[in-house]
């Protein structure tokens, strides 16, 4: 990458992120871990069962409040990752 290809990504990566972009990401990263989950264990069915509806309310924020708010809805989205992360692991090991 040349330092104006790095400053570009950089500037690109500081921006915020419009809700709708937020509530959309989000909702994809539910449809994975949906499937992740399918084909997981029972102990991965629970968990998502406690977390899908934080991340359906997420969502919801994402859609309808101001900036602040995405703090809040990245933090259950970084929780959702990390879940999804590890089924992932458990899948290839």
């Amino acid at each position: 990458m040349t330092p104006q290809t790095t400053k570009a990504v950089s500037a690109k990566t500081m921006q915020p992120r419009k809700p709708s972009f937020v509530a959309q990401r989000l909702e994809r990263l539910r449809d994975e871990v949906q499937l992740d989950v399918h084909l997981a264990g029972m102990d991965a069915r629970e968990r998502w069962r406690q977390l899908e509806p934080r991340l359906f309310q997420a969502e919801r924020l994402a859609e309808h409040l101001a900036e602040i708010s995405l703090n809040a809805v990245g933090q259950i989205a970084t929780e959702v990752k990390r879940f999804r992360d590890q089924l992932r692991q458990r899948s290839l090991g």
